[in-house]
């Protein structure tokens, strides 16, 4: 596939919504695009065992969900710096501790987003100020509580659920 054009309708922070001319297989085709920096996501798991999830309003899913902490990057700032900024501001926690799981697409079908997925261990109180438009519940869940959200579906975003499900395979809970 090759971009031929392309055309900005709206940008609101560091995110645009774009239409691209491409072609493909000697045809030409419009396609929606969101252009959206990389982010970063940690799945945060306490010396117990427990996994950290945050609560809080997501306007997708127009109520509250359950989620990993996570967030876009700052223009030139390195992942694992970026994921322990957002473990901070959304958690009060930061990491001594960190794997990078995968780096993967969430919605590569029209958006350019990456997300680094980390496993943060060695939990350490070390707050900074949480964003203003957040109001984020924090909370530590046994393996057996998330095993049963995982069960009657109280989980539903993607990279809670992909961070969870490869967390309990590595450690051989499923």
């Amino acid at each position: 596939m090759k971009i031929i054009a392309s055309q900005t309708f709206y940008t609101i922070d560091s995110i645009s919504l774009k239409r691209l001319r491409v072609e493909y297989n000697g045809k030409e085709y419009d396609r929606a695009f969101v252009d959206y920096p990389q982010a970063v996501a940690a799945l945060p798991v306490n010396a117990a065992g427990e996994l950290l999830l945050i609560r809080q309003e997501r306007v997708g899913a127009g109520r509250e969900i359950w989620e990993i902490p996570a967030g876009k990057l700052d223009a030139g700032e390195e992942p694992s710096a970026g994921v322990v900024r957002e473990l901070r501001e959304e958690t009060g926690f930061s990491a001594s501790r960190l794997m990078l799981i995968h780096t993967y697409y969430p919605a590569p079908g029209f958006c350019n987003e990456q997300i680094d997925l980390f496993l943060a261990q060695g939990l350490v109180a070390d707050p900074l100020p949480a964003d203003e438009d957040e109001q984020i519940k924090v909370h530590f869940f046994s393996l057996e509580a998330i095993r049963r959200m995982l069960g009657n579906g109280e989980l539903e975003d993607a990279k809670t659920l992909l961070s969870i499900y490869w967390y309990l395979a590595r450690e051989k809970k499923i």
